[in-house]
């Protein structure tokens, strides 16, 4: 998956009640890889990893990998406008 940092509009953050002004944004998610698999769209937004607020990569990758070897984690996405929740479970290689 390929991510960007963007900016949220003031709109949409006080509509879906979020806590950042930026967050990270899905740019690519390679095909038959966890992101995929789970539903994640290029476009989507990505404001949740774990029950914590997602504003940026370095905060992404914390959550990612704080976890144990292919153990799931809800990301909370925004799509089209609205909030939803998705389960990831990250495969790790080396």
């Amino acid at each position: 998956m390929t991510i960007t940092i963007a900016p949220i509009p003031r709109r949409v953050a006080r509509d879906l009640d979020l806590l950042a002004d930026q967050t990270v944004e899905v740019v690519e998610v390679l095909p038959r890889g966890p992101a995929a698999n789970a539903g994640i769209q290029a476009g989507d937004w990505i404001v949740a990893a774990g029950d914590r607020i997602v504003s940026g990569a370095d905060d992404l990758h914390r959550v990612l990998s704080s976890l144990k070897a292919e153990q799931e984690v809800e990301l909370q996405i925004v799509r089209d406008g609205r909030l939803q929740k998705v389960a990831v479970t990250p495969k790790w290689s080396g």
